[in-house]
């Protein structure tokens, strides 16, 4: 439960809001917000931490070629790919990820159902689908 947990906690975290905004009759509980907010606050800071570490990578490569190393040489002692590379290098600043936009999933006719089912206490997968 907890892998399906980590695997769609943002769908989760959306899910949850999204129908308690719907269903006036599913009042967000104490409980529920924080671990909403426990949830979209560690999301938050993995994102930071992968930003930083991109962000280092990209300095690292604009540093070797102003020391006069080309591409393929760049790739080979940095581990990156001689296409992640070059992108780093044709750029004017560091490349900034777009957030994926959201057109809705699967999933999301169940999700009072599946909420219903989190507010009864249900915390195993194979038992909501049963």
């Amino acid at each position: 439960m907890e892998r399906f947990v980590n695997r769609f906690q943002s769908l989760l975290v959306s899910a949850t809001l999204a129908i308690n905004k719907e269903h006036t009759s599913f009042p967000i509980s104490a409980d529920e917000k924080c671990l909403t907010s426990m949830l979209s606050s560690l999301s938050d800071k993995r994102s930071q931490e992968k930003r930083e570490r991109r962000f280092e990578r990209y300095q690292k490569v604009i540093r070797l070629h102003q020391e006069g190393l080309i591409h393929r040489e760049i790739a080979t002692r940095t581990g990156l790919s001689r296409s992640t590379v070059l992108h780093y290098l044709k750029t004017d600043a560091f490349p900034e990820r777009q957030r994926h936009s959201t057109n809705g999933s699967i999933l999301d006719c169940f999700l009072p159902y599946l909420h219903q089912r989190w507010l009864e206490g249900c915390r195993n997968a194979l038992a909501i689908v049963a």
